[in-house]
């Protein structure tokens, strides 16, 4: 038997404009806001600007949710 793997989606919030969002060291969207979908899994959404973190946030993705991310520039 043959397991298949779950996903679920994340959508990322906030002012529109050049804000890329990278999914396991890969960009997956260049901008926000976006959606992106994903294993379902935990994860630690960081906010990042000049190589400083600026924010965390920690968001559990399963395939019955869509989990809302807000993105803040500072």
């Amino acid at each position: 038997m043959a397991l298949t793997q779950e996903f679920g989606t994340v959508e990322f919030k906030g002012l529109q404009g050049e804000t890329p969002i990278v999914y396991d060291g890969r960009p997956v969207s260049s901008s926000v806001p976006g959606l992106v979908k994903v294993p379902v899994g935990k994860y630690e959404i960081r906010t990042i600007q000049e190589g400083k973190i600026l924010t965390r946030q920690d968001v559990e993705v399963t395939s019955t949710n869509h989990s809302i991310v807000t993105v803040k520039k500072q």
